[in-house]
């Protein structure tokens, strides 16, 4: 049991660190070629979680959260870090970068609603994005 136990928490870890490589990333992405970057990460997400930034994007939000579910609540949280580091590098420019921005800050307000309902935890970074998002949509 305590193998399990132990296997499980490398794994969550594991997974926990792949999405702050992905953060990083994905703050330290430049102008030329952010289009590039913004799908490469896109498909990491995908191969590694079956989720990409298009199908964020396009999926309805009761799908979503039930896709999101799956996955370990600090698992989504990055997710929500992630999405907003990117949109974060996308809204600086008036270029359009192959998908809806505005719908997925929707989406990611959504997520971090979804964290916020079910954490025990006060939050003030996602209180903050939330916010920033809110103001980038309106």
């Amino acid at each position: 049991m305590q193998q399990e136990n132990d296997f499980i928490l490398r794994e969550i870890q594991k997974m926990t660190l792949f999405f702050i490589q992905l953060i990083s990333q994905a703050s330290s992405m430049k102008l030329p070629g952010l289009e590039v970057e913004i799908n490469n990460i896109s498909e990491e997400l995908k191969a590694k979680i079956d989720l990409s930034i298009s199908e964020i994007i396009e999926l309805e939000n009761t799908k979503l959260l039930l896709k999101i579910n799956t996955l370990n609540v600090l698992h989504i949280e990055k997710i929500t870090e992630l999405i907003y580091e990117i949109l974060k590098k996308t809204h600086k420019t008036d270029k359009i970068y192959g998908f809806d921005q505005k719908e997925l800050a929707l989406k990611n307000i959504l997520l971090i609603k979804h964290l916020d309902h079910h954490s025990n935890t006060l939050s003030i970074k996602r209180i903050e994005m939330k916010n920033m998002l809110q103001q980038w949509i309106e």
